[in-house]
């Protein structure tokens, strides 16, 4: 336990950027049941006057209700 605390620690100093993830969440309702579902979280970070993309997470998922 003290391990899995210190180590959780560490990571979260080490952590330099904080921020809100903008994201678009799609859901499409399907025949029988279905149902799909798109979302994308990205963070954009500003250097020199210009903007990047510095992190991009996409998840797609089928659901049957």
């Amino acid at each position: 336990m003290i391990v899995f605390l210190t180590c959780f620690s560490l990571q979260v100093i080490g952590q330099t950027s904080v921020g809100v993830l903008p994201g678009i969440n799609i859901n499409k309702s399907l025949s029988e049941g279905y149902s799909l579902n798109f979302k994308n979280e990205y963070r954009l970070s500003e250097k020199e006057g210009s903007t990047h993309l510095q992190l991009s997470d996409f998840s797609l998922m089928l659901e049957k209700n």
